[in-house]
């Protein structure tokens, strides 16, 4: 039994179990199958196919780096020989071992990885159009199953749309996301003993990025932030700077728009306004994060309107908005200075990051009906954090979110506000509700008709 890659003690599977038993279930059946594996860095795609992969007979894993397709396929070559007694020639071509592994798999199981597979597309875009060949000659009787993983996303959903040598020959996708706020929630829980509160600082200063998560020893959003985040010899300090210029070539342009994102200019006409660049060129630095990179996402409000532009991870967020802008003062190790700043602010950013997260689990609550869309508002200077609206768009749930502790005269004001914004809003049937940290007297508040809930609410 060969276990060609193994997993670090300390490390702990969470929250893939969905995507791990459909690759054991590809595994099982006896027939070709090409698993399509994608996410941004970081998310665990090469965790997930670990795990995978433990204790299977005739595995060959191959990561993809820059080299030439010539030394690409010689070490290609060395690994099939080591996993499966398989000889080719010192230089094979790509034809000689996709038909061999392919032929072999007529006699037993052969799983076939290649990380970072998009690579191939620039190094030796033959690597593909042969695989296209091999699996159009070879596939009927063959039971191999081979794993592409990729985190270019948008050049892996390429390399598999129509008119591409792969267009139909894929028989699976798992695009692989972040967790989610609940399921950070309780990771976090779990790993450092977080309440609900520390919890929702440490995502929000964190995001849900496996890797970056698996990082904390403590529930302390300061002390992790200053021990990860601020002190320029800690990895996350050079992050997104290491990411963006490995996944970018014009690097800082892009950084730029990050910035005004993270500062609050968030639509069309005041990003390119502070870049002085065309519409043209600044759709396409747009689309490229979007689609390319998923760092960032276009909102519009519930009905249409002018659309925003938000940075959709919480950690290129926080470092955009405390990091990018603190670069002189850090280098110097000043970075006590930085952290005390950030303390004040804290709040103020976590409202934002607090609107973010009742989108998320809105669609989960309690609600007098079931949601089909949910989403913010905005015109003219008058914004509704969440809406949520029913199928037929005819019942709406309306809330404003605040991160902080609010009374109940509190409470009533803000909701009595609420009212007033919404009026001109074409639903039928209106409920108001409060999303906040802690609320006195809460069940006052839902005697009266009005939906609220608190933060403990949220992760129950």
């Amino acid at each position: 039994m060969i276990n060609v890659l193994m997993i670090n003690k300390f490390e702990h599977f969470f929250n893939r179990e969905r995507e791990l038993k459909y690759l054991e279930e590809a595994y099982k059946m006896r027939r070709f199958s090409l698993i399509i594996i994608y996410g941004r860095r970081r998310v665990g795609k090469t965790f997930l196919v670990k795990k995978f992969l433990e204790g299977k007979n005739n595995v060959i894993y191959f990561y993809v780096s820059e080299m030439s397709s010539k030394n690409i396929r010689i070490e290609l070559a060395k690994e099939i020989f080591v996993r499966l007694g398989i000889r080719l020639d010192y230089i094979p071509s790509w034809n000689e071992i996709y038909r061999k592994l392919f032929k072999s798999s007529r006699k037993e199981k052969v799983v076939l990885v290649f990380d970072e597979f998009q690579r191939l597309l620039e190094i030796d875009r033959s690597a593909i159009t042969e695989l296209q060949r091999i699996i159009d000659e070879e596939a009927e009787g063959s039971n191999i199953m081979v794993v592409c993983t990729g985190s270019s996303i948008g050049l892996m959903e390429r390399i598999f749309k129509y008119r591409q040598p792969l267009y139909g020959r894929a028989t699976g996708f798992l695009k692989i996301k972040p967790f989610d706020y609940i399921t950070s929630y309780r990771y976090l829980a779990k790993r450092v003993d977080a309440d609900p509160r520390e919890a929702t600082e440490l995502y929000g200063v964190f995001g849900g990025t496996p890797y970056y998560l698996s990082l904390l020893r403590s529930k302390s959003w300061i002390e992790e932030a200053a021990r990860l985040i601020f002190d320029n010899r800690s990895p996350l300090y050079w992050e997104p700077e290491l990411l963006l210029k490995t996944e970018l070539r014009e690097h800082v342009t892009y950084f730029e728009i990050l910035r005004l994102l993270a500062s609050g200019k968030n639509s069309f006409s005041e990003i390119a306004g502070s870049l002085g660049s065309s519409k043209t060129s600044l759709s396409y630095y747009l689309n490229v994060l979007i689609k390319n990179l998923d760092l960032v996402e276009r909102e519009e409000p519930l009905g249409g309107g002018r659309a925003v532009y938000k940075i959709k991870d919480n950690f290129f967020k926080f470092w955009f908005k405390y990091v990018f802008s603190n670069r002189s003062t850090l280098e110097l190790g000043d970075s006590d200075v930085v952290v005390e700043n950030v303390k004040e602010d804290f709040n103020t950013y976590m409202g934002q990051v607090y609107q973010e997260i009742a989108k998320q689990v809105v669609w989960k609550l309690k609600l007098p009906f079931k949601p089909f869309k949910v989403g913010g508002w905005w015109r003219r200077g008058v914004e509704i954090d969440v809406i949520a609206v029913d199928r037929k768009g005819r019942k709406a749930a309306l809330f404003e979110v605040k991160w902080r502790s609010l009374t109940l005269r509190e409470s009533y004001k803000i909701l009595k506000e609420l009212e007033e914004k919404s009026a001109s809003l074409p639903y039928p049937v209106k409920y108001y509700g409060l999303i906040g940290l802690n609320i006195e007297r809460i069940e006052d508040l839902r005697s009266d008709g009005y939906i609220a809930f608190e933060l403990n609410d949220i992760v129950s």
